[in-house]
């Protein structure tokens, strides 16, 4: 079959009283009311055994506790994306590197043949070693909305491969500074 996947996959979802109208995440299983907030690390295998099915748990597991920070008022995921909630999971904003930093910070990796146009392959410029590690998140909170800092590093980045990032409405825009 076409782009389908055997294995075991994993994901992390949230709920709280803000996401009891939202609809069933695509793809999870839940039910209404929770909120989907990352896919953990996954196991392909058409029928996996006990042991892997343990070793894919707990390899989800520390990616979930490594990737989880939370505060005064919010929660966010530091994955492979950043995303940040400051509503109990209702809503949750996103800083995708591929996606959210200039075309020209980035140091474009060869695409292999299924990626030209008008295919978007942009995220293999974070792949591997290459990957998205965000940090020091800080929520201040603010009038009209809270402030959002963090850092990203990556060996992806030209020149420095840590910047500052911030937004002031809620994760809408983004503010890229280099360090100070």
């Amino acid at each position: 079959m076409p782009l389908h996947y055997y294995g075991l996959v994993h994901t992390l979802v949230c709920r709280s009283p803000a996401t009891g109208a939202l609809p069933e995440p695509a793809r999870t299983g839940t039910g209404r009311g929770w909120n989907f907030v990352a896919q953990l690390a996954s196991r392909p295998g058409q029928s996996p055994s006990a042991a892997d099915r343990e070793a894919a748990l707990a390899a989800a597991i520390r990616e979930a506790r490594d990737g989880f920070a939370r505060g005064d008022g919010w929660i966010a995921w530091q994955g492979e994306t950043f995303r940040i909630s400051l509503d109990a999971c209702g809503h949750f904003a996103d800083f995708i590197p591929w996606r959210d930093l200039p075309a020209d910070s980035i140091d474009a990796q060869p695409r292999p043949p299924q990626c030209a146009p008008p295919a978007d392959c942009r995220y293999l410029d974070f792949a591997g070693e290459r990957r998205a590690h965000f940090a020091d998140v800080r929520v201040t909170p603010a009038s009209p909305e809270p402030r959002i800092e963090l850092t990203l590093r990556s060996s992806a980045l030209r020149g420095q491969p840590l910047r500052r990032l911030g937004s002031d409405d809620g994760g809408r825009t983004w503010r890229i500074a280099d360090p100070e």
